[in-house]
This record gives C-alpha cells, structure tokens and sequence, in this order.
C-alpha cells in the first residue's frame, strides 16, 4: 500500500471512530424555550392577559441582579405595573423532550395559591404540573431568586405550553412573582435557599471577578465582598480560625455576615466559606462582631452581637461540631436586652469570650445613655445562661461614642485590655489622630465584682498603633506567644478597591510583650518562614540626598538601622511604591522626635468623611537609643505598609493605592546627615 493510500485509510477510520464515539452529538440536542430567560428585553415568545404583564415587567438587572442570583441581564417582575395587578403570560407552544423536568428561578411568591409557573397540555389546556417559590419568608429577601424545578417526566412527548400566573391583588410584600432562566431538560439541582447558601454560592460563582490589582500576598482578605472587624480569633483543633465582618455581594458595609479563614501559622489562610448570615428574627439586621471560643465539649461556639427589629443589639450563641457549620440557638439570645447594665439598647456589641479554670466570661462594650462608654463583665458555666458579673470599666472620654470590640489578654501577669473607643481626641500631634482608635490599659480585673483596677489611674490608655488604618483588635494567648490582629483599614472614607470587587484585610500577626508599663509589638516569627532573596546594605551614609537602594518590589520586608546622631534638625528615612510621579515616605523627622508616615503622594488619593485632621500623615513621638539609631521594620504588602518602630515600641499601619509601577525603594536624608548603618531585606513569598 502506497502512503498516499495509508494516510487517506486513516483518515476515513478516525472520521468514522470520530463519529462514533461522539454519540452526543448525534443523539442529543439542546432544547431550550423560546426567550426562556426573557434575555429579549421583551415577551417576544410570550402571550399575555390581564393586566399584570407587559414588556414593562421585563426588568433590567441593576447592580445587586448577581446578589439576587439573576441570570443574564433581564428577568420578569410581575409586580413592575402594580401589586394590584393580575394577569397570565403563556408561553409558545413546545414539545417536552428530555428528562421532563424544567429548572426555573423564582422570587417573591407570598402566596404560593395565587402566583405560580404551570405545565398545560396544548390539546387540551390541561394542568399537568405546577411549580413555586418555596423559599419566600420574611428572614429572605423577597427579591431574591431561587432555583425549582417543575416535573413533567411522565408527560414527555406532549405539546405543552407554560403559564406564568400572578393571581394575588393583595398589597402585601411579596405579591408577586419573579422569573428567569427557564432551563429545559434541566440536570442541575434545587436551591437550598438559605442567606448563608446564598452568601457562599455567590462567592464560589463570583470570585474569579474580583480584580488583583491591589490585593496582598501574605495578609488575609474576604475571597470577595466587604471585610471589617476581625472576629473570633481561636485555637481548635490543631488550627487557626479567624472569622471576620462581612459583606459577600459588594465592597461597602451592609448587611453583615461572618466571613471565615483557617490557618496552620497565622499567615498562609485558606478561605473556610461565609460562617453566619442574618438569617433570624433576632439578627436579621445583622450578626455584628464577637468571639469565639473551643469548648468544654470540644465543640467550636461563636458568640455574636444579633442586631434585630428597631436595631435591637443582643448576644446570640452559635455551635459548629465541625469547626465549619454552625448552629444558632433556638433560645437565642444568651445574654439579652434586659441584661445590657444601662447601656443603650441600639448600642450593646462586640461580645469577646474566654475561660478562665471552668467558667466563661465575656466582655462586652457598651454606650452609656449619655455621653461615654462602658466595658460589662459576663461570666457562665456553659455558654447558655449567663449572670452579670458587674461593670469593668466606663468612662466619659469616648463623648458621643462608645468603647468597641474590648479584648482582653493576660501577660506577666497583668491584665491588659483592649479596645477601640470612638471620638476620643486629644491636643498633641501624635495623638488620637483617628476618630477611631485602639487602646490598652494596664491593670487587674477582680472577677467577683468584674471591677478593673488600672495600674496607671483610671482613665489611663495608650494607643496600640500611630498609623492610619488599625482597628477592631482580637488577641489570644496561645504557644507561648501572645498574639493580636486588627483590621488594616479604617471608617468614613473612601475605598479605591471597591471597584476592583472588595475591600479590607486583617494587619500582620503580632506577637504583644509587656516591658515597664508599656506592650511592645513584634512581626509574628512564622512570617520569618516566607522570606526569600535576602539583600545586605550596610555603612550608607547620605548628606542632602537619596539613593536608590540595591532592590526593589512591592511584597517585602526589611529592617534597618539609621543612625541620625547627625541628622540635626533634618530628615531620614525611607521612600516606597517610588514611581517619578509617587512615593509612600516613612521617615524620622528630628524636629520634632517624631517618626512620621506621609502617604499624600502614594497613589490614588484617600478622602475622608470624618475631621480626623491631616487625613494622609501621621506621626509616632520616639527617640534614638544612645548610640542615635533609630530602628525602622518595614512590611510592604503591594498596597499596604505596616512599620514595627524601635522593635516594636510603636508600630505605623496604613494602606495605600501605588501605580503598577511604582516598585522603587529609595534612602533619603533631608538638611541633615544620616548613616544607614545596616540594612537586611527579604522577599515574602506565600504561596
């Protein structure tokens, strides 16, 4: 046989084994319904009577159709024309072929007698099987689709037509019904039509959006969505849980959710899917922060502030047996509005739980009726009856705001709390410059009357972080390290990821120490085991100038001592995310004592909606050591910046918004000298 011959005989088998074996393609079809998903614009394939349906009723989907879970651009809203309103749209007539079943989204539907989808025979205009929305309740948004699936199997080689009926004249919310995507043939599965369903579906559908332009490499973020508080940052059973202040559909705070990530170190997370959504009478406003805690019996419980009718703010209790389900109480709350010690009932949040021997405590923040706040002390013996133990601390100092999200962290024996007070401001440069802050205080907690005995007088607090962003802190002592996380962003102002599909990230794990009265900061030292490509600079010494130093990048860190014994009355520090047109500065300024973070000119501009004065500088009052070196820890995460200052004696945290381009690292010394003595750099590489 000639190859000419060989190669025309191959080719005939592969084309007939080709046919063959895609018996799909010969057998099957895709059968779809004429405008099925109203993807038209229009009723084109629809007939209608009565008054309820017009072209009208196909409705464009606006920003929240994904959150709703429409498919496509359009869908139909018998209710577009009046709730009063009622009507038939009947579809053209169609052979049922397939398995028989018809997959449909449907909404609202508060009385599934009166709006429903039917299955007629055309010969006959017999009903032959009727599907509705079987998720309508009050706790689910009533605009919300969900998939169903009406079953006509044994009616399979009929000519049928459907009817998408709207019987119901009441004016009540929900007296009507929503449409979309009409699948025939359909192999999918039913919606649960659970929020918190809802929430993770629209997660794994949507977060391959979510754009990576500013996005961190080793700081935890929401998979899409909104992140604010940290919440519940626990040990159980052999991980990390850290949950968190979410919003899954959009980047901006509404209704709020319990993110949730898991981790072995603290700084690679995996995402562990939404954990709570707002889905009873008693949070349906939302489930704010709180904390979680391993049990007695071995259980994961998460204790929560549940926001209900009138903004009503109780403590809810959640049980997971798997560290990854949890369970709401049907008792729910735990700890009540009756129980809130005078403060206010909109304003009683942010529970923090932990044990101590065999009872459970929690801490709770509070606003008085007039101005100031409150810290109220809750002890129990299985996290669902809990007695008043008494009021911890108040205090006038926070004026029209209160003490949020206390924490409270036992170290050498002294008990230090945290919290995040609102509106304390103060005169001095480097003080209280946000209108929310992070505080410590000093002292010891007597757990019979819940009375806290601060060691530097009563109203005595220091701020944890002198940067920008740095809020809503959780601590917990576990390993022989005692380690603390906040939120790196701040309120009332702009968010330039938003658009990119989310918003917030939780700062760099830091391990907290107490030295002479004051709690000292340091880098996690898991992070030490993602450094890379490390870079030595040592004995640089500039007069009026800067440098570019030998590397760049936007996910690094390092550590450098600047001897400013020299420096006079100058400048020296540090420019990163350098581009000719931008830079983030962090440098010593010795005027003034002070360290400062200057991020004026670091990218996209940050407005503020609060007077929190100079919205993109701030300042951290410290001194050389004898020898005039001043130590400078950077963290740079491609749009953030977290300074460890002296090691650790302050820190600076901030976000900012750099140019892809903006790479550049420079050493700089202003109207003065300065020596960079040594300087070690590493990449961070998590992956």
């Amino acid at each position: 046989m000639n190859k000419i011959k060989h190669f025309t005989l191959l080719a005939l088998l592969s084309t007939i084994v080709s046919s063959c074996g895609n018996t799909s393609a010969v057998s099957e079809k895709e059968l779809k319904l004429q405008n099925g998903g109203f993807e038209t614009g229009d009723l084109t394939g629809w007939s209608a009577t009565g008054d309820a349906f017009s072209d009208v009723s196909v409705q464009i989907a606006d920003s929240s159709g994904k959150k709703h879970r429409v498919e496509g651009e359009f869908y139909l809203d018998s209710g577009v024309l009046g709730r009063f309103k009622t009507g038939t749209l009947k579809s053209d007539t169609f052979t049922l072929e397939g398995n028989g079943l018809i997959g449909i989204l449907l909404g609202g539907v508060r009385d599934k007698s009166l709006c429903y989808v039917s299955l007629h025979e055309t010969a006959t205009n017999e009903e032959l099987a009727r599907v509705t929305n079987n998720h309508f309740n009050t706790l689910v948004p009533v605009r919300t689709l969900y998939r169903h699936t009406l079953n006509a199997s044994s009616h399979i080689g009929k000519e049928v037509y459907l009817n998408i009926v709207d019987n119901d004249s009441s004016d009540n919310d929900g007296s009507f019904i929503l449409v979309d995507d009409i699948v025939l043939d359909f192999k999918g599965s039913n919606d649960i039509g659970t929020l918190i369903q809802d929430a993770r579906d629209y997660t794994s559908k949507y977060k391959g959006e979510v754009k990576n332009t500013y996005r961190h490499q080793y700081h935890l973020m929401p998979t899409i969505g909104w992140m604010n508080d940290p919440n519940g940052l626990v040990y159980h059973d052999g991980l990390y849980h850290l949950f968190y202040q979410h919003y899954p559909y959009a980047g901006h705070w509404d209704s709020m959710h319990w993110g949730h990530a898991v981790s072995e170190d603290l700084i690679k997370w995996i995402d562990a899917e939404v954990a709570l959504a707002p889905d009873t009478s008693t949070d349906k406003l939302g489930v704010f922060s709180g904390g979680a805690i391993s049990g007695k019996d071995g259980n994961l419980h998460l204790m929560y502030t549940s926001v209900g009718e009138g903004g009503v703010q109780q403590q809810g209790l959640a049980t997971s047996f798997d560290g990854y389900n949890f369970s709401k109480r049907n008792d729910n709350p735990v700890i009540g509005s009756g129980q809130r010690a005078g403060s206010r009932i909109t304003d009683f949040r942010d529970p923090y739980v932990y044990k101590l021997g065999n009872t459970y405590y929690a801490l709770i923040g509070g606003k008085l009726e007039g101005p100031g706040g409150q810290l109220i002390l809750y002890k129990s013996n299985d996290l669902r009856t809990w007695t008043t133990v008494g009021v911890t601390y108040a205090s006038t100092l926070t004026g029209p705001g209160m003490f949020e999200c206390p924490n409270i962290i036992n170290i050498a024996g002294s008990d230090i709390i945290l919290s995040s007070p609102q509106a304390v401001r103060h005169e001095a440069k480097d003080t209280y410059q946000n209108i929310h802050s992070v505080t410590y205080q000093i002292g010891e907690i007597d757990y019979t009357t819940g009375i806290f005995t601060n060691d530097y007088g009563h109203d005595y607090m220091q701020e944890l972080d002198k940067g920008f962003d740095f809020y809503a802190t959780q601590a917990i002592s576990h390993n022989n390290q005692n380690i603390m996380v906040a939120w790196m962003n701040m309120w009332s102002r702009n968010y330039p990821s938003a658009v990119d599909g989310w918003v917030g990230a939780v700062t760099l794990p830091r391990d907290l120490s107490l030295v002479d009265g004051h709690l000292y900061q340091a880098p996690l030292k898991a992070i030490t085991n993602y450094y890379t490509n490390e870079v030595v600079v040592s004995e640089k010494t500039l007069v009026n100038t800067s440098e570019s130093l030998p590397f760049a990048g936007k996910v690094l860190t390092f550590k450098a001592n600047i001897d400013v014994s020299e420096l006079g009355n100058g400048r020296a520090g540090f420019e990163v995310f350098k581009s000719p047109n931008e830079a983030t500065r962090i440098y010593y300024d010795a005027s003034e004592e002070m360290v400062v973070f200057d991020r004026r000119n670091s990218g996209l501009k940050l407005t503020s909606a609060d007077d929190d004065g100079e919205l993109n500088v701030r300042y951290a009052k410290v001194s050389p050591n004898s020898d005039g070196i001043i130590t400078l820890e950077l963290f740079l995460d491609v749009s953030s910046v977290e300074v460890f200052i002296n090691d650790g004696y302050y820190t600076m945290s901030g976000v900012v918004y750099p140019s892809t381009d903006s790479t550049n690292i420079t050493f700089f010394s202003e109207e003065g000298t300065a020596t960079l003595k040594s300087l070690v750099k590493h990449d961070i590489e998590v992956k």
